[in-house]
């Protein structure tokens, strides 16, 4: 797993609740957090499923959340429980008290009822970080299909890891390995 440090987290988005008082930089974004927090701001406030139903402050706090899991799927970092500990841990979350910052439940329920918006943003996430290797000689070009079709499988791969988790909010059924499923096929075979 990829560790980033406070340095590294993106700033959440400024404090005013609306994505429409948030005019996106005309400049064009130098680092992947700029590029992450622009396109988040930039969503439309209808578009959000907030984290619980309230006024723009919800609204805000959400779109806080989306940038920090938008920018921990770049970088590889699918588990929710991390994705809620590097919320807890950043000390400028724009939560009114520490019992508000979201918890591993609350990032998969905003996974779940904000999927589009997410893939969205991190499709686009993944096509700057793949300009920058271009711009560095890493890659000589990027396939934006495959990078819609890579930013789905980060989504799979948040929501496989959270499934294996045992606090996920679920009935856990319990865990079968492969080699018993195979071994159980061969006695009903018989």
């Amino acid at each position: 797993m990829t560790a980033i440090d406070s340095d590294t987290l993106l700033r959440p988005p400024p404090s005013v609740p609306s994505a429409r008082s948030h005019p996106v930089s005309a400049t064009a974004p130098r680092t992947l957090a700029q590029l992450i927090r622009n396109l988040v701001c930039a969503v439309d406030d209808c578009a959000l499923k907030p984290l619980s139903p309230g006024g723009a402050g919800t609204l805000y706090r959400t779109k806080a959340v989306l940038v920090v899991v938008v920018h921990c799927y770049t970088l590889e970092i699918y588990a929710s429980r991390d994705v809620a500990n590097i919320v807890a841990r950043y000390p400028g979350f724009p939560a009114l008290s520490r019992d508000e910052v979201p918890d591993a439940q609350a990032i998969r329920q905003i996974r779940a009822a904000n999927r589009e918006v997410i893939q969205r943003c991190l499709a686009a996430a993944l096509h700057f970080r793949a300009q920058q290797k271009i711009s560095s000689g890493i890659l000589t070009r990027v396939n934006c299909l495959h990078l819609a079709e890579e930013a789905g499988r980060r989504m799979i791969a948040a929501a496989f890891i959270d499934s294996m988790e045992p606090d996920c909010g679920r009935a856990m059924e319990p865990a079968i390995e492969v080699p018993y499923l195979f071994a159980n096929r061969r006695e009903q075979a018989h």
